[in-house]
């Protein structure tokens, strides 16, 4: 017979909102079990450390210690090193055709009529994100309107300009691994808001969301997390199954067995991304909004591909190697390096459709199809035409 287990709460999600909830219920004296598919913690931050000591994050990375008041408070709280994104350097681009033109010359290439599309377009876009309240985006007036309507809908609607929705879905694969005739014109304004304005969280400046790397990796953040919490909190490689809900409390299961037995508690804190609700069974079902949600939402494909290199031969070049790319499949880079510590490093990502298309192939033939592209880019920019290979 398995005797269930009881806790004040349980948590299901090892990712940083799981643990900073655990840790505010230990400390408000209540008792929590976190509950963890995989075999570490970290959920979408995964630091793996180099010989330099430097890591690379390959999973979610950049921050800022001014809107991200929180993250930031933790930065301090375990004394990690913030590193300054660097951008300076021209900026690459590869178009539609496949031709590559910096940055510089594609602002020239703009004529006064795509000038002025993109202008009224993203003015009026911007006054729309600040009318959304992003805590509750259904009361906004034309919630329903724009709810159904894809982000794509809405820039034909406002625009109707090709290389308008051109841009637009080139900031959606950057930001979230999506398309932009994928989501909600509603829920992208609000996640627009939520996070300080489009070009604010795609900014590598100060504020900006792409402003600061941590030399030790963002997944040091939630280990750090881990540490603090009472032994034996976190059990890992336990998916949870099901979530019961009753007058007497919740009871959540596992793949039950005397090791992992059914949890009672008095509550249950779900922090796993929508899309995954459907890999438990909820008794009684979930109310049909968030069945609906979770039936209909889809993750987003977003890959990290870092090269390393012995030196940052771009810089010879009057490169960022930032690089921006209308194909794939990579879709856009940025330097990683930390040049203090003797690491030099261009992570590109392999984000959207051309992702998933990308994530098809064989790995040899994933890895060739990177360096390829990238040879070319920046080939076309630097003296001889020819990009060093990776040391890793």
């Amino acid at each position: 017979m398995v005797v269930a287990e009881s806790t004040d709460v349980v948590i299901v999600g090892a990712g940083l909102s799981g643990l900073t909830a655990a840790r505010d219920i230990q400390r408000a004296g209540f008792s929590c079990i976190v509950l963890e598919a995989e075999d570490r913690v970290g959920g979408m931050t995964l630091s793996v450390k180099q010989d330099s000591g430097v890591a690379i994050d390959t999973g979610a990375a950049w921050l800022n210690n001014t809107t991200q008041s929180h993250i930031w408070g933790l930065v301090q709280e375990f004394g990690l090193t913030a590193e300054p994104q660097d951008s300076e350097g021209e900026l690459l681009r590869e178009m539609q055709d496949g031709s590559i033109i910096t940055g510089t010359e594609g602002n020239k290439q703009l004529t006064p009529d795509e000038l002025k599309a993109m202008a009224s377009f993203y003015a009026q876009m911007g006054q729309l994100i600040e009318t959304v309240d992003p805590d509750k985006p259904h009361e906004h007036p034309d919630a329903a309107e724009l709810d159904n309507m894809t982000l794509a809908e809405f820039c034909q609607k406002k625009s109707g300009n090709d290389l308008v929705l051109f841009l637009l879905n080139s900031s959606v694969r950057y930001l979230l691994g999506a398309e932009a005739d994928e989501i909600s014109a509603l829920w992208f304004f609000s996640y627009c808001k939520a996070g300080t304005g489009l070009q604010n969280m795609m900014s590598a400046r100060k504020d900006g969301g792409q402003h600061l790397r941590l030399r030790e990796g963002t997944q040091t953040i939630a280990q750090n997390l881990a540490s603090s919490l009472h032994p034996n909190t976190i059990r890992l490689s336990t998916p949870a199954t099901s979530i019961t809900h009753s007058a007497h409390g919740c009871t959540t299961t596992t793949t039950t067995t005397a090791a992992n037995p059914p949890i009672r508690s008095h509550r249950v804190i779900l922090t796993l991304p929508s899309p995954l609700h459907p890999t438990l069974t909820f008794t009684p079902p979930l109310p049909p909004p968030n069945h609906a949600l979770a039936s209909a939402a889809r993750m987003g494909f977003s890959a990290k591909v870092t090269l390393v290199y012995p030196a940052p031969w771009w810089r010879a070049a009057g490169l960022s190697a930032i690089f921006e790319s209308a194909l794939g499949p990579v879709i856009y880079s940025r330097s990683t390096s930390v040049p203090s510590a003797g690491h030099h490093s261009i992570t590109g990502f392999v984000v959207g459709a051309p992702g998933r298309r990308w994530s098809a192939l064989p790995a040899a033939e994933r890895r060739a199809a990177v360096l390829r592209q990238l040879g070319n880019a920046f080939g076309a920019a630097v003296e001889g035409g020819v990009v060093p290979e990776p040391s890793e």
